[in-house]
């Protein structure tokens, strides 16, 4: 189980809370926070309303921006960020103190930076879009209401929207990944090196792809399905939607 950190940690935790006002309706409050974290850890992050980007560096500890956004200073006071720890991971999660009384545009944005080299990450949010970048871990990105994008992210990949579109763009290296969404398109940019099988289908879109096709076949009419290799296809890469396109495309 995890050990419960306090918020006033003073050698882990720099609470540095500012606030701005946000038109006349809306306030914010930062903090940033500091833990050290080694490569070989895990971090898992839990938000109900508002996006994530997280970013993969060349550092030895987890930094993380989390700005609040609410109507009232009661409202802001009552979002709270909830810190667990042990010696090789970490979990943030975002809480509500009076859920019932929160207003549905109240949110918690996340701006993290985390070693390049990681042993798992877990982004899990309601409604947002979540963004990740130059990162090497077995990591999986989840919204019910958002976007996923991912940049050069290597490591088992799942990235998952029910309402939203999935891409996934990788500049040099490639890995397995999954990306799926129930409405919303998917976008796979791979380098022209890369060696990948692609298994694509939707129930309701075209797919279209660049790729060396082995297979294309209808789905209900309305849909498709498609397999296709690149290189040696080492890597199985698994895309599908509901309703929307797939777009499979190189580059370099």
């Amino acid at each position: 189980m995890f050990a419960r950190y306090s918020l006033l940690l003073s050698i882990l935790w720099l609470a540095i809370p500012f606030r701005i006002g946000l038109g006349e309706d809306m306030i914010s409050e930062t903090q940033k926070l500091i833990y050290p974290l080694t490569s070989d850890s895990r971090f898992l992050l839990s938000n109900q309303n508002g996006s994530v980007q997280i970013v993969g560096e060349d550092i030895n500890e987890v930094r993380i921006e989390a700005t609040k956004k609410a109507h009232s200073q009661s409202e802001l006071a009552a979002i709270r960020i909830s810190v667990e720890q042990k010696e090789k991971a970490i979990m943030i999660k975002t809480i509500w103190d009076n859920p019932s009384r929160r207003r549905v545009d109240s949110r918690v944005e996340y701006r993290i930076s985390v070693p390049r080299l990681f042993a798992a990450i877990e982004i899990i949010t309601a409604n947002g879009n979540v963004f990740a970048k130059d990162l090497d871990a077995e990591t999986s990105l989840r919204s019910a209401n958002g976007a996923i994008d991912a940049h050069d992210v290597l490591g088992p990949l799942t990235l998952e929207s029910l309402n939203g579109s999935v891409s996934l763009t990788q500049s040099q290296k490639t890995s397995a990944a999954k990306l799926s969404t129930t409405n919303g398109a998917i976008t796979l940019t791979l380098p022209a090196s890369a060696s990948v099988s692609v298994n694509a289908q939707t129930k309701v879109g075209q797919i279209q792809s660049d790729l060396p096709e082995t297979q294309r076949r209808r789905v209900n009419v309305v849909g498709e399905a498609l397999r296709a290799t690149l290189g040696n296809g080492a890597n199985p890469i698994q895309l599908r939607t509901v309703n929307g396109i797939i777009r499979i495309q190189t580059k370099g």
